[in-house]
């Protein structure tokens, strides 16, 4: 029996949508470990384009209308904000009162002081604000910035 034939990635169409939703040929990925697996493979390719790489393949993907991606926190940049590094290498600040957790889809959101745009955090950045969560008197979680308490709110 010969060797299991994979596609040629670069023949593989991927497009990921406003909502964060990833698309393979036109068919939306419903396999949530499938969509965890594209999320932490996506790159900034060496043209500036967004890939995936697996490996030594590379499949272009199509962003259509995509809020920014948070690969980092790098802290708080003054006293009210928070600082962010997106997937292109830029660096901006959240507005804190603007975080959500969005619990079926298990990714946190914000808007971006600068130009209100969303801002979606990868697992780096997610894991990245935990030093930065804590509980209301209420037992509800919000985000700490020095002595402000600001409520994520879940959607």
């Amino acid at each position: 029996m010969g060797a299991i034939p994979y596609p040629d990635a670069s023949s593989l169409t991927l497009t990921i949508d406003g909502n964060g939703e990833w698309f393979l040929d036109g068919k939306r990925v419903e396999n949530t470990a499938v969509k965890a697996f594209f999320h932490r493979s996506l790159v900034r390719g060496a043209n500036k384009r967004f890939e995936l790489l697996v490996g030594e393949q590379r499949a272009r993907v199509i962003i259509a209308n995509t809020p920014a991606f948070a690969r980092r926190v790098t802290g708080i940049t003054d006293p009210d904000t928070l600082g962010i590094q997106c997937l292109c290498g830029r660096e901006f600040r959240i507005r804190p009162d603007s975080l959500r957790y969005l619990s079926a889809k298990g990714y946190f959101v914000a808007r971006r002081m600068e130009d209100g745009l969303a801002v979606k955090f990868l697992r780096t950045a997610s894991q990245d604000l935990i030093p930065y969560l804590d509980e209301d008197d209420s037992g509800n979680t919000c985000l700490a910035i020095h002595a402000a308490r600001y409520p994520v709110r879940q959607a």
